[in-house]
């Protein structure tokens, strides 16, 4: 499930196939914590690409806006919650995306985006889950 480097705090069961996997590792000398989609299906068992690696000031920001979410009702509309400053021009947004189903959970997109003199929007380093 990783390298041996990896020390994974937890995981979230999200589908009977699909988790998300919590881990702190090093990278360039310095400790990162990152969320990753890992999948177990009869063709493949391992990590997605979708994933996002922060340090600790960023992911204890991440926590918080997480917990806020929780008092937060869905409505009809994709509503961004948070935005948390990551480094240079890239930030993490914390998103609340309604669900196409009126009887279904919304989903929460976890993304970094960036605003440069080349693009801004989001990246593919994210994870969304219900």
């Amino acid at each position: 499930m990783g390298t041996e480097a990896d020390n994974v705090i937890g995981t979230i069961q999200l589908t009977r196939t699909t988790r998300l996997v919590f881990s702190v590792r090093p990278w360039k000398g310095q400790m990162l914590a990152h969320v990753r989609k890992f999948v177990s299906s009869e063709k493949y068992d391992g990590p997605t690409k979708s994933g996002v690696a922060m340090r600790g000031p960023v992911l204890m920001s991440v926590i918080d806006a997480l917990t806020q979410l929780k008092a937060e009702s869905p409505g009809a509309q994709e509503k961004q919650f948070a935005k948390i400053h990551k480094a240079g021009d890239i930030d993490i947004m914390v998103t609340l995306i309604p669900p196409d189903d009126l009887k279904a959970l919304p989903s929460v997109d976890v993304r970094e985006y960036v605003d440069s003199e080349t693009y801004a929007g989001p990246t593919k380093k994210g994870v969304r889950f219900a």
